[in-house]
This record gives structure tokens, sequence and C-alpha cells, in this order.
């Protein structure tokens, strides 16, 4: 493992396998089938996961989309910025995004 920026998966599935296999620093917030009404104990979960994050770690979009939101709500209330990794199905590679709190034209707090 390097010492770059951590990419905090939000759901690892066996079929991401190749398609992450050149992203160093990968941690994995959740696997598998996860039961996305569960919100509030996902929050916990994903907090305390996240406890130790850096604003410059991305959030790499994975899986169902209440989890995402979940996720990328955290970070963006800890750091005041998120930075994306999106999937380009037509690239067929991950893009780099990043978002500030500045930009979005309201305060968080």
């Amino acid at each position: 493992m390097s010492d770059g920026p951590r990419v905090w998966m939000v759901n690892w599935q066996p079929q991401h396998e190749l398609g992450v296999r050149d992203i160093e620093n990968i941690v994995r917030l959740s696997q598998g089938r996860v039961n996305a009404f569960r919100t509030s104990e996902l929050a916990n979960d994903f907090s305390r996961q996240l406890a130790d994050s850096d604003p410059e770690d991305f959030i790499l979009l994975s899986g169902f989309l209440p989890l995402n939101v979940i996720v990328t709500s955290i970070m963006l209330n800890m750091h005041g910025r998120i930075n994306l990794m999106i999937f380009d199905a037509r690239e067929r590679a991950y893009v780099k995004r990043t978002i500030l709190t500045t930009e979005l034209g309201g305060s968080l707090a």
C-alpha cells in the first residue's frame, strides 16, 4: 500500500474486482448485500469507519444509492469537500471529481 489518499469504496461486490485492480489504498466500507433501509445504523457504522479519513481521500461510488448518499454526506460534513471517483463506462475508467462546500451555495453548519 502506498502513502497516498485512501479510496473509500462504498459497497464492494465481486464484479468490482477487475475494475478496481489498479486502484491503491482501497478501503471497503461495506460488502455484498446491505439493507439500504437501515439508514441510521448504516450512518453510524460509516461514521465510525470514516472517523480517520482525510480531506484528500476519495469516495468510490458503488452499490445502492442510499449508501452513497450517506457516505458522501458524512465526508462533506467532516471535511467541507468530497473527492469522488466515478466510473465512466465509455472510457472504462474512473474519473476523479472534487466538490467543495463553498461551491454548493449554502452552509452545512
